[in-house]
Formats: C-alpha cells, structure tokens, sequence
C-alpha cells in the first residue's frame, strides 16, 4: 500500500488489521498508563540548552502561518504534489511546505483519519407547486443540507440561493428521467422544503432530550476515538492531533457575499486523502472497507499527518496547538517579531525616506508600509473572479478610502472602509501623518472609484521591499509585532494589585486582549444563539437583584425598622412558600436565613454574583463580535502573558 493505490490483496487484509490493532493499543496504552508528564517530554523542548534560535534558519511552515496565508498556499501545495508524485511516493524531498530542508522527524505513526458516516435516507419528501414528490438519497440529502440552514440568515441571500438551487436543479433532474422534463421550468420559489425542515428541527430537539446515561455513552464513544485517533507517535513520544475527522459534506457557508457561498460541499472518501508517516512506520489501515488511500508518503520534512482536496483549497490534519511543532514554529515567529522592536526606528526612518523621493512607485511603498504598521493591515493579494472582494493594503482602492476636504479642521483624518479576511469588514477612522496623507490625495487624484490606490506596486513588490530592510520582515511580522507590542503597553498601564481579586485580573486582562483584537481587527460573527442566552442572563440578573431587595428587608426586622416579626417577615414567609415554584423557573436558591448576622453574610454574597454577572453581561456584548482568541494565540506573544 505505500508504494501502489491498489487494495490490498486477501492474504494481506488480515494481516494489515492485526498492525491497525496494534497500533490503536499501543497508542492507547501510552496514553492511558502514563502521566502526561512521562507521556510528553519532547514538549520540554525548550529546556533544551543545546536549542539554539538562529533565525536565518527559521523554517515557518504552513500551520504557524494559516492564519493569514492559507489560500495562496493552497494553490502552491497543489502543485508541489503532483511534482511529489512524479518523483515517487517514498522519496524525502521536500515538499508541500515551504521553508529550509530541515528534517522534522524520525519515526512518525498515527492511525490516519476518520470520516463522517455514510447518509441514511429519512424519506421524507418535499412539495413541488403543493405536489409531493419523491428524492433519491443523494438528492434528498442535498436538500437536507439546505434545510439545516432555512433559519440561517444565509438562506434569505441571493447568492447562496442561487448557488444551491442550480446545484440541486441538476442533480434532481439526473435522479429520475422523467423528472428531465418536469422540472425544466422549476424555479426556486415552486420547491417547499419546510417537511423536512420540521424533521431536521425535531431531530435537534431529540438530540436535545437525550437522556443523561445517552449522553455519557455518546461522551466515552468519542473520547474512545480521541485515544486511537486523536494521537500520533512522533519520535516515541505521544502528541494530540489538532483535528481527527476529515470535513463532512454539506453547503459552503461563506461569510459576505462569496461567490462560492451555497455550492454543495463534496464528501471526502478515503481515494482523496494522503497519508504522511515515517520510513519505517506502520500505514494506517483505512477505516472504510473497500477503499484505501489516494497515496502514503515518507516526508520527514513536513509536519502534517494526512492532507485532502476539498473544492480548491488543500485541507491540513496538523498535530495540536501545544505540539513540539507549533511550539518551536511559534517561538521563532515571536522572535522575529522581538527582533522587529530594535530595528522599528530605522524601518519608520526608511520608509518616511521612501514617501519623500520624488519615485512614484517608492512613495508608495513607503505609504502602504506605513498602513501596514500603523494599522496592523495586511498585506492584500489579487482575487479571482471566484473569490469573496476582500482585500488588504496592496489591494485597496479608491472607494475604500474617504478623505476629508483639504480646507477641513479634520483634513488628516481618513476612514478606511473594506471587507477584509473572511468578508469582515473594516471600517476605521484615523489620524494619519500630513504626508501620508497628502500623497494618498495624489494616488487618488483622476481615478475612478473602482481604480487601485497603489497601481504601481503588488503584494510581490511590497514583500521584496520589506525583506530588503530586514530579511525576516513581513507584513504578518508587523502584525505579530504591534499586537505584542500594544499587549506589553496596556499589561504595564496595570493599576491593580497583586492581592486584587482574580476576577478583575481577568477583567483587566481581556479588556488588553480586546484592544489588540480591535487593532488587527479580528471579528467574528454573532453567534446565533447570542440574544437568547442574553436574555437568559438578564433574567438571572433581574431575578437576583429582586431577592437581594427582599433579604435586605428582611434583614430590616432584625433592627426593628419594620414591624417586629417573631423569626420571619411576612414578606419573607409569602417567598418561602413561592419558593418551591420559583426554583422550577430559576437556578436561584432563594434561602431566609432566621438571623442578623447569617442574613448579612447572604447578602454580601448575592451582591458579590450580582457583580460578576454584571460584569459578564457588559463583557459579552462588547466581545459579541471580537475574536478574541485569534489575537491570544496567533499574535499576542505568550511570554508577555506569563510575565505579567
């Protein structure tokens, strides 16, 4: 199997079951017998004292930067794999990920990857102009997949629509002959899918009612795969994979107005997967009968475990976040970025210089640099016309940009409004420098509004500009500096104490972490579920703030200032007996204790929980559309954290 992509034979099946069985035990029993400290040394890694930084040799590979450039890689792996392949499917050549031939691995043994189960028909039918009519499983399952999103603001847009129907359309007509003719004028609005929209949301709240013991099956079946298929053997030593389950099928859900957003998401089979393991270690048995997989590589240069085609983008199964890996690649990225904050002087002195030649193309250079580090932009690289518009600094253009009049009192301060990475808008006003701005006016003078603002320059130009100043520098570089940078400044303007509560330690450190998140802005969509829990949660806090107004006159009876009850008020006594209901409603005990002093104590906690969800209330809808994850682990660096 590695060296062919035909199945293996019969008197060889039984034999490859035994090493995946194997291999599942060995993994499982590595994880289960030991401590994680005996199980992962190899994370210890920068104990080393022999683990020397040199940066000239750093090699960042795809996973430390995915985050910003996955689709022009995507396009470059491709690529390098059909070259892979011609060289034949055992060789160490480097390939896929960019970088220095540094060999990553000895020995590398994983249990490959699962995939999502097969599609089982509901049959239930959709109405066609009030007439029902019947679907093949593969079409029902398409139309299925639209049903999931019917109450997903995607369904209501144009492109998605029109996308997803052209794609059923087809395939529906290919299912039954005679539905070739009766469905050639079919428009979108004649097809009713709410019958199984009403079936997927019974579905739902079937998952929803499953019993406690249901529930913890369902738990130790998945932690169950976790041990075989969430690990991976690297050199020895046992290390979690980031993600096991290859990505099942169903609609893109692009975010803005991608013009990919509704096509039907194929499923992923067993013939589409590469698998990458050491030279001397066992290939994973494929966990679907009757397939195997499209080919096995030996490349120790490469730190991914099994990659796949999905639509035009190349899917990565990467080792975990706290890997050995991502570790050492996080490490250098983070000193390059240290590096930047001694060279930053001479590189603003550079690129001021550039702004005052008399060299258009030099001017611009300078100004979209200055962008670049001023504003924590991207770089920005040319889309296809199959390509959400989303742009960055090279690929801005005049409409994005709003100047003010040159007679303004505000004449330097300029709005940038544009759809940046995943369709998320930018819309920023900011002072800028007079020059910058003056020669930003010129760029735009006599152009049309769809016309680039920098049309002498590209991302390639700009990149080779930046590596000529410093040959590790980058507009991420820029990026990772100014997010650590801004960290380290609102870490150090701390006003709290060491014997301060946790809770305003964290307060103090996610409003930190929200400034950088807004710097390089990082957004995310409102989750869905957003207002409901909102209104839950004021529901708590109005519930908590009436009985803290009726233990504090309760509390009254103890001084006397109330008509004198023998224990308890009458206020007290009517919520006792209401209490009973109150608890079927509410998670709030509601407890009257018979004493000044056990009564106080109760009211200090109640107003301790009434401040903290407060605080989590105003801290919710200010982070509702913030990633503030993005920034923490992608560019916040960590040792900065761990410091303060």
């Amino acid at each position: 199997t590695k060296e062919t992509k035909s199945k293996p034979s019969n008197a060889n099946k039984a034999k490859l079951a035994n090493d995946s069985n194997i291999t599942e035990k060995r993994i499982s029993k590595i994880f289960q017998t030991s401590t994680i400290n005996d199980i992962l040394p190899v994370n210890k890694w920068w104990e080393d004292p022999e683990n020397n930084i040199d940066l000239d040799k750093a090699d960042d590979e795809e996973e430390s930067n995915r985050e910003d450039d996955k689709e022009s890689k995507d396009s470059d792996s491709e690529s390098e794999s059909e070259s892979q392949k011609d060289q034949g499917k055992g060789s160490n050549d480097k390939i896929f990920l960019g970088g220095k031939n540094e060999k990553k691995f000895s020995f590398l043994e994983h249990n490959g990857v699962l995939f999502p189960p097969a599609y089982q028909p509901h049959g239930v039918r959709i109405k066609y102009r009030d007439e029902t009519i019947e679907l093949s499983p593969h079409v029902e399952e398409l139309a299925t997949f639209w049903a999931q999103i019917l109450d997903n603001d995607l369904s209501q847009k144009e492109i998605p629509r029109k996308n997803f129907f052209k794609e059923f359309l087809f395939q529906l007509k290919q299912s039954i002959p005679e539905y070739k003719d009766k469905f050639k004028q079919a428009a979108f609005e004649d097809f009713d899918f709410s019958p199984i929209y009403e079936y997927v949301l019974a579905t739902r709240q079937k998952n929803k009612n499953k019993s406690t013991e249901e529930k913890q099956q369902d738990k130790e079946k998945k932690a169950k795969l976790t041990d075989i298929y969430g690990l991976a053997l690297v050199d020895n030593f046992a290390e979690k994979l980031s993600n096991y389950m290859v990505e099942p099928p169903g609609l893109y859900r692009r975010r803005g107005d991608h013009p990919g957003s509704g096509k039907m998401k194929k499923r992923i089979l067993p013939e589409d997967v590469s698998i990458n393991v050491g030279p001397d270690d066992p290939v994973p048995i494929c966990n679907l009968p009757g397939h195997n997989w499209k080919t096995v590589l030996n490349n120790t240069y490469s730190t991914w475990l099994a990659m796949y085609k999905e639509d035009k983008s190349t899917k990565y199964v990467f080792l975990a976040g706290n890997s050995k890996f991502k570790g050492k690649n996080d490490l250098k990225k983070y000193e390059k970025a240290r590096k930047l904050k001694s060279l930053i002087t001479k590189i603003r002195e550079d690129y001021f210089a550039q702004m005052n030649s008399k060299d258009p193309e030099r001017q611009q250079l300078g100004v979209a640099t200055y962008l670049i580090d001023i504003l924590a932009l991207r770089v920005g690289n040319e889309k296809g016309d199959d390509e959400a518009d989303t742009v960055g600094c090279c690929s801005l253009r005049v409409e994005h940009i709003q100047l003010n009049p040159e007679d303004s009192d505000n004449v330097n301060n300029v709005t940038f409004d544009f759809l940046g990475k995943d369709s998320m808008r930018y819309l920023n006003t900011v002072e800028l420098d007079p020059t910058v701005v003056a020669l930003m006016r010129r760029f735009m003078r006599g152009k049309n509004k769809e016309d680039d603002l920098f049309d002498l320059i590209n991302a390639g130009r700009l990149n080779d500009y930046l590596k000529s100043i410093y040959s590790h520098l980058s507009a991420k570089v820029f990026r990772t500096y100014n997010a650590s940078f801004t960290l380290q400044k609102q870490l150090d303007s701390c006003p709290l104490k060491e014997s301060d509560p946790v809770d305003r330690k964290v307060e103090f450190y996610d409003d930190a972490n929200r400034k950088v998140a807004i710097l390089c802005n990082h957004q995310k969509a409102v989750s869905k579920g957003f207002n409901a829990q909102s209104i839950t949660l004021n529901q708590q806090l109005k519930e908590m703030l009436k009985y803290l107004e009726e233990l504090k006159e309760h509390l009254q009876s103890f001084k006397g200032k109330v008509k004198k009850a023998s224990k308890k008020t009458e206020s007290a006594k009517k919520n006792e007996e209401e209490a009973d209901d109150e608890a079927q409603k509410s998670k709030l005990k509601r407890v009257f204790p018979d004493n000044f002093e056990k009564t106080s104590k109760v009211i200090k906690s109640l107003e301790q929980k009434i401040s903290k969800l407060e605080k989590k209330i105003t801290s919710r809808d200010e982070n509702k559309e913030i990633a503030l994850n993005t920034s923490k682990l992608n560019y916040m660096d960590p040792r900065i954290t761990v410091g303060w």
